[in-house]
């Protein structure tokens, strides 16, 4: 596939989700305040990316 990057957008408040992303080598690249309506509140979602130039993936 020849895949330079992997992104993925995480819900701020998810601290279980971000720390596993994190571990994983995924690095924050920006915020997109108040980007979705859980049905109550606007939440901000985290933009993550995790570079895979050099790996064998």
């Amino acid at each position: 596939m020849n895949l330079r990057k992997v992104e993925l957008e995480v819900m701020s408040s998810n601290k279980r989700a971000v720390r596993l992303y994190k571990s994983l080598g995924f690095v924050e690249v920006g915020v997109r305040r108040q980007h979705y309506f859980d049905g109550t509140d606007w939440r901000d979602v985290l933009l993550m990316e995790l570079l895979l130039e050099g790996s064998n993936i």
